[in-house]
């Protein structure tokens, strides 16, 4: 999900029609998701770990995958 911000930015991502990374953890949680990859990172950022930690209690199973990173997501049928 896109986590182009952190969370002090989020009057700019509301402007710019983009999520900030605790917004995408918040929706994580309640759509019950195994696993949150945030993806289309401001370059901005050169370390992610502020952006981790913006999420980190609230959705811990997150990663920040480097870009072109090839995620294998597995079809579990009925769910």
């Amino acid at each position: 999900m896109d986590g182009t911000f952190d969370y002090s930015l989020l009057e700019k991502a509301i402007e710019t029609k983009h999520c900030t990374s605790r917004e995408a953890a918040i929706l994580a949680k309640e759509a019950n998701v195994k696993k949150l990859a945030l993806t289309h990172i401001s370059s901005r950022y050169t370390d992610t770990l502020k952006l981790y930690n913006d999420v980190k209690d609230i959705f811990p199973n997150t990663i920040i995958p480097d870009d072109l990173t090839k995620l294998t997501i597995k079809y579990q049928d009925g769910v």
